[in-house]
């Protein structure tokens, strides 16, 4: 594992699954999460690993194909209690991006047993997602594939951040809202692809970046207002020495300060989108209660300081 962290291994052939990034506990067992693989169950008391034979990760009964992955920022509906998470798949040759929708009951066991999913043109830096009651929603600003530099990455010989291109002259970030499963077709929802498929709702905003998200909700009218911590700029950290601690390798003043705001969405694109600042802070929100969203909350806190 090359030092620098996930950016810098993503494409890589002989990294380990690491599944450190976050823990799901359901129906009796942990999960340990990393988006770049398969889970592990591993024992709550040990973390022995509860399969052996399974370097990789589990595939949840069969639910995740070789080459897909599983988030570490999962969802839980504060409505139906369900977990809700998503896996994204790059394909450098075509350079569009594929996002799995997965939803699961208190047993952990999916809602539906046909593929939900999405596709859009661009390279898809998805970390973490929000859901609302009846939306998943995912925020992102620009970004390519350099086709060349990608069949490097593909034989192990380039990073992640060498092979993808952030368009620094933007001005618009997307947000994708897509349905949850309660409200898709059963067989009609794989492969949806954003600006063909009209149930996906394809949003431009003022450009920005976020890595995290406190909650999302819909208000009284149906729109779709989403909390995170974002910057201006795209700031990954993955062009400096990871050698050298980052507070001798960067000058920090040049980065972005990141600014808790609420993006404020219409689904049916006829009222403008709005934004609203509230504080300046770091890294990490958090709802009281973790990751239990898609309802209005009085309260966020920093999980990072």
């Amino acid at each position: 594992k090359v030092s620098g962290g996930f950016f810098k291994n993503l494409f890589r052939l002989d990294f380990k699954n690491v599944a450190n990034t976050h823990v799901l506990y359901r129906n009796d067992k942990l999960y340990a999460l990393w988006e770049g693989g398969w889970p592990y169950i591993v024992d709550p008391l040990t973390l022995e690993n509860d399969i052996v034979g399974e370097p990789s990760g589990h595939d949840l009964g069969g639910l995740l194909a070789e080459g897909q992955n599983f988030a570490a920022h999962y969802r839980c509906d504060s409505h139906s209690g369900n977990v809700v998470n998503f896996g994204v798949q790059l394909d450098p040759s075509s350079g569009a991006t594929t996002v799995d929708l997965w939803e699961f009951n208190e047993e952990m066991k999916p809602i539906r047993t046909d593929d939900v999913s999405f596709v859009f043109i661009g390279a898809g830096v998805i970390h973490d997602f929000c859901i609302t009651e009846n939306w998943h929603v995912f925020v992102m600003p620009p970004a390519t594939v350099d086709n060349k530099k990608a069949l490097l990455g593909l034989l192990g010989q380039a990073a992640f951040s060498d092979v993808i291109g952030f368009d620094r002259e933007a001005t618009e970030s997307t947000v994708y809202l897509i349905p949850r499963s309660k409200h898709l077709k059963a067989g009609t929802a794989a492969g949806m692809v954003a600006g063909e498929d009209e149930r996906v709702k394809v949003i431009q905003v003022p450009y920005h970046f976020n890595f995290h998200f406190a909650n999302a909700f819909e208000d009284d009218d149906g729109n779709v207002v989403i909390d995170s911590v974002l910057t201006d700029t795209v700031d990954l950290g993955t062009e400096l020495d990871p050698s050298v601690p980052v507070w001798e390798a960067a000058d920090l003043d040049e980065f972005s300060p990141g600014r808790y705001d609420r993006l404020t969405v219409d689904p049916n694109g006829i009222n403008a989108p709005t934004m609203e600042f509230f504080a300046f802070i770091v890294e990490r929100p958090g709802l009281l209660a973790d990751n239990v969203v898609s309802g209005r909350r009085q309260y966020c806190e920093r999980t990072a300081r």
